[in-house]
């Protein structure tokens, strides 16, 4: 993940990346687009993801947001709706 976020910001080049685990999502992508059952539920700044949308997207009660991880890149540039 550190050479995709390298790449990103030297390069600048887009970097799709399909992950599961939301801690690294949040941590390393400044903006996250979740799927459920196949329709996009939410597509915007990881900082912007709430727990109350992760427990729904996993179908879970439990307390979700423990996972999110804050990010170190900044989305000062792009504002996603």
């Amino acid at each position: 993940m550190e050479t995709l976020r390298e790449l990103n910001q030297k390069d600048q080049i887009t970097v799709i990346v399909s992950l599961h685990q939301i801690n690294f999502a949040s941590q390393f992508c400044p903006r996250i687009v979740a799927l459920k059952s196949g329709e996009i539920v939410f597509d915007g700044a990881a900082a912007d993801l709430s727990n109350d949308q992760l427990r729904w997207i996993y179908d879970s009660e439990d307390n979700l947001g423990s996972m999110l991880v804050p990010n170190k890149i900044s989305n000062k540039s792009k504002k996603f709706e």
